[in-house]
């Protein structure tokens, strides 16, 4: 028998053992009584309970009462899921105490802020379950250096993550599905010891122009530049570029990843997507304008975004165990919070951080972006509109 069948079966006894019982006939009750034992396989207690009304039918919801207001708190935690970027439960937990300060709604009172700094990431899983979304892949835009590249050493081993200054760099092609012409394209650079992340958009990949993206970062950091490794792509691997590096003051260590080995900068190809591709999509971006409208984004908001309220997690340790790979992550962290950490790190370096931290509102910040966003986007559909039209009839 179906579990709806069983279930339709015992809705029928039970109208007829209530008749019986308002009629008092105890003879009738206990034949009812034998005859769903025997198709149902319950215990006669148990059946008794479920047509007195005394019991429901099924068990319901397994385990301990919720300690949590739940209908409420799904609300809340499905609009700050999206505010924050879609983190994994982990990250989100930890970024929790960063964006609850700033978070004023009516409907949020005290106790619902205790509970979600209380709720643990399962929980969390649980309820983010049902909201995930995939993304697509786009096209590399990475042509080979010229024998120039020789006299760049490899980056075999990884650079001192514990020292904040070794950084990746990598740019990602805001070209559709076509490399020809001109368009846009993102300059990103990563920190190994903090994560702490900036990325420029730039029109080109002259030297001149990934030279100026350079410069406008290293303004931004919170700490020296010490040390850039990038892939083997003509943008990097050119004299004027490695000149820039190498020839002035306070030298910069200049190395380069094996070609074709996209695990050498693992960690800068990961924020090519979270960074880049999570923010703007695959689409060309076809005019110098719309690559600054980016370019102010990258700076004023999104960056600042990432780098204090957006957690990420470092693998502490992998481990071999037959034919996996067993890895261990540290608890999630800000990259601002892993500077405030770090040893090699000024006191005011770190004051200057604690003062800029003070003054950002992760709220404003995202409305900020969203509104951005929407008039870069609407500009842009303007001009693809014409740039398909053109390629139509080229």
């Amino acid at each position: 028998m179906s579990t709806e069948a069983r279930r339709e079966y015992l809705k029928e006894m039970r109208m007829r053992y209530q008749k019986e019982k308002t009629n008092c006939n105890r003879k009738g009750m206990s034949a009812i009584l034998n005859e769903a034992m025997m198709i149902t396989r319950y215990n006669r207690k148990y059946l008794i309970g479920l047509f007195s009304g005394k019991r429901k039918s099924g068990h319901g919801r397994r385990g301990a009462k919720s300690e949590y207001q739940l209908d409420l708190l799904r609300h809340f935690v499905k609009e700050l899921y999206f505010l924050m970027e879609q983190p994994g439960s982990a990250k989100m937990k930890a970024a929790f105490p960063l964006w609850l300060p700033h978070y004023e709604r009516h409907a949020f009172t005290p106790k619902l802020r205790e509970e979600l700094l209380k709720m643990s990431e399962s929980t969390l899983e649980r309820i983010l379950n049902t909201i995930r979304k995939s993304g697509q892949k786009g096209l590399p835009g990475t042509r080979r250096g010229s024998l120039l590249k020789n006299r760049i050493p490899l980056q075999t081993t990884n650079w001192d993550e514990k020292k904040p200054g070794f950084m990746e760099a990598d740019t990602v092609h805001h070209c559709g599905n076509s490399l020809i012409g001109e368009y846009a394209m993102s300059l990103t650079m990563t920190d190994m010891a903090s994560t702490w992340t900036e990325n420029r958009a730039m029109f080109s990949k002259a030297h001149t122009e990934v030279i100026k993206a350079v410069k406008s970062i290293e303004e931004t950091l919170p700490f020296p530049l010490l040390g850039t490794d990038s892939d083997n792509g003509t943008e990097f691997i050119n004299y004027d570029f490695i000149k820039f590096l190498t020839e002035r003051p306070n030298p910069v260590k200049f190395t380069r990843s094996r070609p074709y080995k996209k695990n050498d900068q693992a960690h800068v190809e990961q924020k090519n997507y979270t960074h880049v591709r999570c923010l703007v999509g695959y689409d060309r971006i076809p005019k110098r304008f719309l690559a600054e409208m980016l370019n102010q984004i990258y700076i004023e908001l999104w960056n600042p975004l990432h780098n204090f309220f957006l957690p990420s997690m470092k693998i502490v340790r992998k481990v071999r165990v037959g034919s996996k790979i067993k890895r261990t992550y540290e608890k999630p962290k800000t990259a601002y919070q892993r500077l405030l950490e770090n040893a090699d790190m000024s006191m005011e370096a770190k004051k200057a951080l604690q003062q800029r931290f003070s003054e950002l509102n992760p709220f404003e910040l995202k409305e900020k972006l969203e509104v951005a966003l929407k008039t870069l986007f609407d500009e842009q559909r303007k001009y693809l509109v014409v740039y398909r039209e053109e390629k139509k009839v080229a």
